[in-house]
């Protein structure tokens, strides 16, 4: 059965605040949406597909913000390598920032590595 633009707006909507962190019960709140009917809206596949959809492109955009952050702490560590000095909270924070992007990256290339199992599962007969 297909969706009614009006239905898919406010579903899109839902989705992308559930992907966010919502809950289903705030999101609706929010919206302005009678609970039962975000519940049911939720309840679908095509629901839950929007929301991994906009989930995976929330990573994508950290993992971009990360990349650039790498940048940025590997000029700081070469910096803090040239001038030899001992700046703990500056070298920290620069290693909470790798780490972090190290992190998300993982979690991004075993979300498309789960994507393409799950792919290659529903091509099978």
């Amino acid at each position: 059965m297909a969706t009614s633009p009006a239905v898919r707006s406010k579903m899109e909507k839902l989705a992308l605040m559930v992907a966010s962190g919502q809950s289903v019960r705030g999101a609706s709140r929010r919206m302005g949406l009678n609970e039962r009917t975000a519940r049911g809206y939720a309840s679908t596949q095509e629901f839950k597909n929007l929301v991994t959809s906009h989930r995976a492109a929330i990573v994508s955009m950290a993992v971009g913000r990360f990349s650039r952050l790498l940048v940025k702490a590997t000029k700081k560590l070469e910096t803090l390598m040239d001038k030899g000095q001992t700046e703990a909270i500056q070298l920290s924070a620069t290693k909470a920032i790798v780490e972090g992007h190290l992190s998300v990256q993982r979690h991004a290339e075993l979300t498309d590595a789960i994507r393409e199992l799950e792919a290659e599962r529903d091509e099978q007969p």
